[in-house]
């Protein structure tokens, strides 16, 4: 089951400026997706919803993504997982949802056991409610399908794209993690 956590304006607040952080670290570099201040801000909206929505759940976890100088690092550690968040705009995530580039795999399992799924509507503001979708270790995520996304004719990333039926239900990852 999904849950929803709603972005109020004070993290809003959190996420724009720690976007707006790791924009200027990333300026001069070539990513494996988008580097805008847009594709940070929703990065960082996941990560503060996920954040929250553990603590709702009374997972403690350490919010790594908040300390930039640890931005090499896991976003959230738990007592016992590591947890990277990806999070999607809606309009994308039924065809592009749900991936790892292919390149950026082996340096995601040195930092991280798994990854949250999230969703985001197009515009970003207060007030949105983001879609935690689910969870998948990163051992699930090495054995999806690969293959190329993004828009026909543009620049497209050679993924490892989890089916939406294998994503796992986020009452196993809260079974697993509970303090």
């Amino acid at each position: 089951m999904h849950s929803r956590i709603i972005i109020h304006q004070t993290s809003y607040d959190t996420a724009h400026r720690l976007a707006t952080e790791t924009l200027a670290l990333f300026a001069k570099s070539h990513g494996h997706y988008t580097n805008s201040l847009n594709s940070h801000l929703r990065g960082k909206i996941g990560e503060l919803a996920c954040a929250d929505w553990l603590s709702e759940k009374g997972v403690h976890c350490e919010r790594v993504f908040e300390v930039i100088t640890r931005i090499a690092e896991a976003d959230l550690v738990t007592r016992i997982l590591r947890l990277d968040v990806k999070t999607w705009d809606e309009r994308y995530w039924h065809e592009m949802g749900r991936c790892v580039a292919v390149a950026q795999l082996a340096t995601l399992k040195s930092k991280a056991d798994a990854v949250l799924w999230c969703v985001t509507p197009q515009t970003l503001g207060p007030g949105i409610a983001v879609v935690i979708v689910g969870w998948n270790t990163l051992d699930d995520v090495a054995t999806a399908q690969r293959c190329w996304t993004g828009p026909a004719g543009k620049r497209q990333v050679y993924n490892y794209q989890v089916e939406l039926s294998a994503v796992r239900p986020l009452d196993e990852l809260v079974n697993r993690t509970a303090s």
